[in-house]
């Protein structure tokens, strides 16, 4: 999933995720991509999204990193790693596995 959880509800995500977790297979991995806002003074990409979602007449919803590890532990999955993708970034790794089998 990349860059796209911003365009939708919690509860659309949550839906999304529970039937993104009952579709993998136990020891399967979700990754996942977005952008969560730091507090630093907002970087021009997401200025850049956030005039894109008001042209397309949208609701934009930036979860914080908190918020998003709360949501995929809510649908089953383990949250593995959690980092952005480079250094001052604001979009964010999410590394997770469905709960089942042990990976050696």
């Amino acid at each position: 999933m990349l860059d796209m959880i911003h365009l939708i509800s919690d509860d659309e995500l949550r839906l999304t995720l529970r039937r993104l977790c009952d579709k993998i297979v136990p020891g399967g991995k979700l990754i996942l991509r977005t952008t969560v806002p730091s507090r630093k003074p907002v970087p021009w990409l997401r200025r850049v999204e956030e005039w894109r979602i008001k042209a397309l007449h949208l609701t934009r919803i930036f979860d914080s990193s908190e918020e998003v590890t709360a949501l995929l532990s809510e649908a089953g999955f383990m949250v593995e790693l959690k980092e952005p993708t480079a250094l001052g970034r604001e979009e964010t790794w999410f590394i997770c596995r469905r709960p089942g089998l042990e990976h050696h």
